[in-house]
């Protein structure tokens, strides 16, 4: 639209230098130049050379979003002095200690589903060498399972020997039979329930005194 003004002002001032050139007609050529210089300084006068030049060569900028502005928020920060409760360590039923080095904690002694009894139990080696948990049952060395571990029921004079599945494999944990120093290890293992009527029973573990007497919880 300013290019367009432009140029017909342009034009109407080449009409008026042609009449001023007239010797004849010079009164009323300044009569057309006059109108055409005063739309000139108008224009200039209210800036609209200036506010055409401002739309075509200066193209508007779009504010950012929201969006963009909130990437950079920084995510907020946890409350200080925040902790979580630790977790509650288990119960000890009874502790001993195995031939080699290292103790027993008996955990639980506990009837579960199937009319089983499940016997948990961690192993710490307290010394300065391997411990060697060979003893606890067989296998291979990456792969020791806990078949030699019994319940023993001293009133009715009955052993309670650990559960096999249909392949003959033994139901306890399975791992490797040596227990660095300093290392210790959680190991559970499943047995046929005694009657109902049996309340306590002894455990025994390989290299440690007989666990005596230990209650069978529900």
């Amino acid at each position: 639209m300013g290019q367009a003004l432009i140029s017909q002002i342009k034009r109407i001032s080449l009409a008026a230098t042609r009449v001023e050139n007239d010797p004849v007609g010079g009164h009323r050529v300044m009569r057309k130049v006059t109108p055409v210089i005063s739309l000139v300084a108008f224009l200039f006068t209210t800036g609209f050379f200036v506010r055409e030049a401002a739309c075509e060569d200066m193209p508007a900028t779009t504010p950012p979003s929201s969006q963009a502005a909130s990437s950079w928020e920084q995510p907020a920060a946890p409350a200080p002095g925040t902790a979580t409760a630790p977790a509650q360590a288990r119960a000890i039923v009874a502790t001993g200690d195995l031939a080699e080095g290292g103790t027993v904690e008996i955990t639980e002694l506990k009837r579960t589903s199937g009319d089983t009894v499940t016997l948990k139990f961690t192993v710490k080696n307290t010394g300065a060498e391997e411990l060697n948990l060979g003893p606890f049952g067989e296998g291979d060395w990456y792969n020791w399972d806990l078949a030699k571990i019994y319940l023993l029921d001293l009133p009715n004079k009955k052993k309670y020997f650990v559960l096999k599945d249909s392949e003959k494999q033994p139901l306890t944990s399975r791992g490797k039979s040596k227990l660095k120093p300093g290392a210790q290890i959680a190991l559970w293992a499943k047995f046929p329930a005694p009657p109902t009527s049996v309340g306590k029973v002894t455990v025994e573990i390989p290299t440690s005194a007989p666990f005596e007497d230990l209650p069978i919880t529900n």
